[in-house]
């Protein structure tokens, strides 16, 4: 699981160090511009511009927003975090179900012997790329498994139908604690990305409109604060879809993992149990906005058109009048 935390990191700290420095940079304009006004121009019911209560109002305008910007960004990499995490479990899981046969062969007290060959008949297995989506598989060694050191004591537990049953077991209790995780993820988040959705759509239109149209009438930094702002929210919405993605192809390479073990080696035994869990693991977990439609890379790419084409539509507008 640390591979995903760092794969992870490497994009979310980057996106927070930016997110707080284009506050920051929006915020202190009017102290660069020597302005006695507030970064969020509002009524007050007495003259803010006074001594000692425009620092105080300044002050307390700077906190709210800092705080603001802080529960957006945090909404978005707790998301973003949380899909690596269980795209990590389920390559955990995806080793498990390549490894069934191993597994089922310690259970039932197998020799070192016996393990070895098996190993030979996975070779072909471990050579196939993009297996797992960060994690690496290592190989164990054979002689610190327990029943091999002493296999007078461990030799022959079980049979070789229980010790699948318990092998096979242990990974649908894994598979169904992944779907719950990513059921709760799905309800607790789906609605918040389906106005977030929205929210960017409009937001990209608007701000790239009033650039455009108003370019001479703002200084280079406000210009330059409202690219940030626009490239921000793409960055975000980028995270959210990415996270989206990667739930999506992980929760469908189960079937794939289970196929890379020599099942073929005991397709008598293992037939009937193999062939119900290719049955519903074969079904791809997508989370989505609203229920509305799946949170993927290719629902980016439609907010981007959506956004260009209010644009076009607002300018249209504009010049028609």
């Amino acid at each position: 699981m640390n591979e995903c935390l760092e794969q992870a990191e490497r994009g979310i700290k980057y996106f927070v160090l930016s997110s707080l420095v284009a506050v920051i940079f929006w915020l202190f304009q009017p102290v660069v511009y020597e302005e006695r006004t507030l970064p969020l121009p509002c009524w007050y019911p007495f003259d803010y511009k006074a001594p000692f209560i425009y620092p105080l109002a300044y002050f307390l305008q700077v906190i709210a927003q800092l705080q603001l910007a802080l529960t957006f960004v945090t909404n978005s990499i707790y998301f973003t975090v949380l899909c690596f995490l269980l795209c990590g479990q389920f390559d955990v899981l995806n080793c498990s179900l390549k490894n069934i046969l191993a597994t089922t062969y310690i259970l039932m007290g197998a020799s070192r012997k016996d393990l070895i060959e098996l190993r030979e008949h996975q070779c072909n297995a471990d050579d196939e790329i993009n297996q797992y989506f960060v994690a690496e598989e290592l190989h164990i060694n054979l002689d610190c498994i327990p029943h091999v050191l002493t296999p007078a004591t461990t030799a022959g537990t079980m049979n070789f139908r229980d010790a699948f049953h318990c092998a096979l077991g242990q990974c649908v209790d894994h598979h169904i604690f992944i779907l719950n995780a990513l059921r709760k993820t799905e309800k607790l988040f789906s609605m918040v990305w389906f106005f977030k959705t929205l929210e960017v759509t409009f937001a990209i239109c608007t701000i790239a409109f009033d650039v455009v149209k108003s370019t001479d009438d703002k200084s280079f930094l406000q210009v330059l604060s409202l690219g940030q702002y626009m490239i921000l929210v793409l960055w975000e919405m980028f995270m959210i879809c990415y996270g989206g993605e990667i739930v999506y192809i992980n929760s469908q390479r189960c079937d794939l993992a289970l196929l890379r073990s020599p099942w073929y080696l005991h397709s008598r035994e293992m037939r009937a149990e193999i062939l119900f869990f290719l049955l519903h693991a074969q079904r791809a977990f997508a989370l989505t906005g609203g229920k509305f439609y799946p949170l993927k890379l290719e629902k980016f790419q439609a907010i981007l058109t959506t956004s260009f084409s209010f644009y076009t539509l607002l300018q249209n507008m504009d010049q028609r009048n």
